[in-house]
């Protein structure tokens, strides 16, 4: 199981999705990475990835690339 965090932007655009592994970090923190979605902006089976990522120890973020 992981948790998703959303981190809403200061100027109202698109919320960045961070999935995390579930229980505490480990002193160094964890490993992590940025999934990067297809033409068609994040969809659900791009969080699917990022949610894989965060089962198996890695902390994934996921954001819209038209992001300012």
């Amino acid at each position: 199981m992981t948790r998703n965090v959303r981190i809403p932007p200061a100027d109202g655009g698109s919320p960045v999705v961070v999935v995390l592994p579930e229980g505490a970090a480990p002193a160094s923190g964890w490993p992590g990475l940025v999934v990067v979605h297809e033409v068609y902006g994040v969809e659900p089976d791009m969080l699917e990835v990022a949610e894989l990522f965060g089962e198996h120890g890695y902390a994934a973020g996921c954001a819209p690339t038209q992001m300012r």
